[in-house]
C-alpha cells in the first residue's frame, strides 16, 4: 500500500464471524462447533488452497505454503501488520455508498480516476468531519 505522512495503512475488509443470541441455544451451540472447527489448524491448511482463502492463522500466514498459493498471497501477508478497519464507525453506510459512486464512476469510465479519487476524499472528509470523527 501507499504510504502518507511517513505511515502506511492496509484497510481491513471482510466480515468476522459472530454469534447471534436471538437464536435458540442449540443453534448458538452448533455455531460455536463449526467456528472451533474452523479455526483448527487442519482446517485452515485446507482452507488457503481455496480461491481467496485467507487466513488469520498467523503460523500458516507466515508458511511457504500460503505465500505460495496464488500471487496475491504473499502481499496479503505483508500488509496484515499494517491493516485498520477504517469502516467501524457510525457513518459507516455514509462512507460506503460515496465509495462506491465514485469507485464505481472511476470503473465504468463516467469519470476519470484521479478526478473520481479527489471528490471521494473530499466527501469523505466532510462526512468524518460532520460526524466529529476529524477535525
Amino acid at each position: 500500500m501507499p504510504g502518507h505522512g511517513g505511515k502506511r495503512i492496509a484497510s481491513l475488509g471482510g466480515q468476522g464471524m459472530s454469534i447471534s443470541t436471538h437464536i435458540p441455544k442449540e443453534q448458538q451451540e452448533l455455531a460455536k462447533a463449526f467456528i472451533a472447527w474452523f479455526e483448527k489448524r487442519s482446517t485452515q491448511e485446507k482452507w488457503i488452497t481455496k480461491p481467496a482463502g485467507f487466513t488469520a492463522n498467523a503460523e500458516i500466514l507466515k508458511s511457504e505454503a500460503f505465500r505460495n498459493q496464488t500471487p496475491y498471497n504473499a502481499p496479503f501477508a505483508d500488509s496484515v501488520e499494517t491493516m485498520q478497519d477504517f469502516w467501524n464507525v457510525p457513518v459507516y453506510n455514509e462512507l460506503l455508498e460515496v465509495t462506491q459512486r465514485y469507485v464505481g464512476q472511476a470503473v465504468d469510465g463516467g469519470m476519470p480516476t484521479m478526478d473520481a479519487l479527489h471528490q471521494l476524499a473530499i466527501e469523505t472528509e466532510r462526512i468524518l468531519k460532520d460526524a466529529g470523527l476529524l477535525q
